[in-house]
């Protein structure tokens, strides 16, 4: 009988704590990094579904940053356009007042100035910027929407135009960022400058002033009616907001799920490394205590 003998068993056991070491050491990456693929030769299938996951990651994240720079702008506006909205009650309760047919000169002088400081603030506020950019301009918005002219009927001039911008906030989902001062302020069906104007004449002179109410109430439905499409394009940013919400959540399920681990089974590999190597030491240490006359009983 041939009798085979390993003189060299310490080489056995550093092999064993080798291969033992590179099973801890897979094991312990996996449960701190939640990841079983830590490189794409571990699993090339589930890397190409994680680097089109991150890809449709980075576009959400887009949108939701696109979603975020058209909320402050918006609610800019859309406060803007309410403070104009209560000038504009102002004045037409002014213009009201200026009614009164006992009104002395002064009087109908004082209500007249009030008027035309209520087309300065109006003014001012259709020249509202965000962040370097003037709201009300349509497409030209380097510049005030407006300046005051004298020489124009209305008493101003529009610099801007009357194109608007579309921003993307979600797959085929764009909203509005936009109401050119055209179609709020200087709209042919209620022009607010030019109601003021002639408002703030016909209180001073008494002479039309029914009409000239008339004429600012025309403008304030006008630009009421306008105001909504903020409160539209803000209600659409909100339901934008919760699908990129939705979307970033299932992108991250999915990622998960292909390279994620089993948290029970990175714990039971830990432990079945540590158990494994403390039986190598085990072994190791009785090699000393080894000879061949314990292989020939």
């Amino acid at each position: 009988m041939t009798i085979r003998f390993n003189p060299d068993l310490y080489s056995d056991v550093v092999a064993g704590l080798n291969n033992n070491n590179v099973q801890q050491s897979t094991a312990f990456q996996e449960l701190s990094t939640g990841r079983r693929v830590q490189q794409p030769s571990d699993d090339p299938s589930a890397t190409a579904d994680v680097i089109n996951i991150h890809w449709q990651s980075a576009q959400t994240d887009q949108y939701a940053q696109n979603v975020n720079n058209l909320q402050g702008l918006l609610q800019t506006a859309d406060s803007t356009m309410s403070s104009v909205i209560s000038s504009l009650n102002q004045a037409i309760s002014l213009g009201v007042q200026s009614g009164d047919s006992t009104l002395s000169p002064t009087n109908r002088a004082t209500i007249a100035t009030q008027v035309q400081n209520i087309g300065k603030q109006i003014l001012t506020l259709a020249n509202t910027s965000f962040q370097g950019t003037y709201i009300f301009a349509g497409t030209k918005s380097g510049q005030p929407a407006y300046v005051a002219n004298p020489a124009s009927p209305n008493g101003v001039t529009y610099q801007g135009n009357s194109n608007t911008n579309q921003v993307e906030v979600a797959p085929g989902q764009t909203v509005t960022m936009n109401t050119p001062g055209s179609q709020l302020f200087t709209n042919p069906s209620g022009d607010v400058f030019a109601a003021l104007t002639n408002l703030a004449t016909a209180a001073a002179t008494g002479n039309g002033v029914p009409a000239a109410v008339d004429q600012l109430k025309t403008a304030f439905d006008t630009v009421n009616a306008q105001r909504t499409q903020y409160g539209t394009s803000l209600n659409q940013l909100q339901t934008a907001q919760t699908f990129l919400a939705t979307n970033k959540l299932g992108l991250s399920t999915q990622e998960n799920s292909a390279v994620g681990i089993d948290l029970a089974q990175a714990a039971s590999d830990v432990q079945k490394a540590l158990t494994q190597r403390s039986a190598i030491l085990a072994a190791g240490g009785k090699i000393q205590n080894v000879s061949l006359l314990d292989y020939l009983k």
